[in-house]
């Protein structure tokens, strides 16, 4: 943690007129844009800790041997830290829009691969850090797209708004994949929920927060 707080620095104030606006609480509540940051970080991350909070139990139900399900929870905690750094970095290169676009079009990827993944254990090692990795850039991209739109001295009013998204997830998230399992006798339904709920995140991010916003 010291040491990554050693490459922590402050962008640069950016952004259009909105973060010239005073915002108030309830302006923050009726703020489309918010609402879109909201729905979408919800999407990132309700996929994740649907498979984080299932990962040894569905690594379980394919067949995979219990320590390779035991093993995989920590390649995906090693994939959501490289996540972090490493999408900060793509971010910095591609832009803030195209990196969530395009990380949570991989999340979507990369956990309907968890399927074919059962069929080895070395592979079901290998998706978790994948799924890890895309799950790790939520906790980096929505900051500092927050940062873009409405400027970084008003990163700590917006940020809490976005992020309770994570807290909503979390509720949710782990207690859909048990409740579908439970239905079916499958976690198939639940995966394929995971990346249903990440395509309609990037649907309502592309048709809500146009490019224009940032002009």
């Amino acid at each position: 943690m010291f040491l990554g707080a050693l490459l922590f620095s402050v962008p640069e104030k950016t952004g259009t007129g909105l973060n010239r606006i005073s915002l108030s609480n309830k302006s923050l509540l009726r703020d489309p844009t918010v609402g879109a940051l909201f729905l979408t970080m919800f999407a990132g991350t309700f996929a994740g800790l649907l498979v984080i909070g299932n990962l040894k139990l569905i690594g379980l139900h394919y067949g995979i041997s219990e320590i390779h399900a035991t093993i995989a929870i920590s390649f995906l905690a090693v994939g959501n830290m490289t996540g972090r750094v490493v999408w900060g970095i793509i971010s910095d290169r591609l832009g803030g829009r195209r990196s969530i676009i395009l990380a949570l079009t991989l999340l979507t990827l990369f956990t309907l691969l968890i399927i074919p993944a059962s069929r080895s254990d070395l592979f079901f090692l290998f998706i978790p850090f994948l799924v890890g990795f895309g799950f790790g850039a939520n906790f980096v991209l929505f900051a500092a797209e927050v940062t873009l739109l409405y400027g970084s001295d008003k990163l700590g009013t917006v940020y809490p708004y976005v992020f309770l998204s994570y807290g909503l997830a979390g509720v949710l998230g782990p207690s859909f994949g048990g409740w579908l399992y439970d239905v079916s006798r499958s976690y198939t339904a639940a995966i394929f929920l995971a990346a249903a709920i990440c395509v309609l995140g990037v649907a309502v991010f592309w048709y809500l927060i146009p490019v224009r916003k940032r002009n």
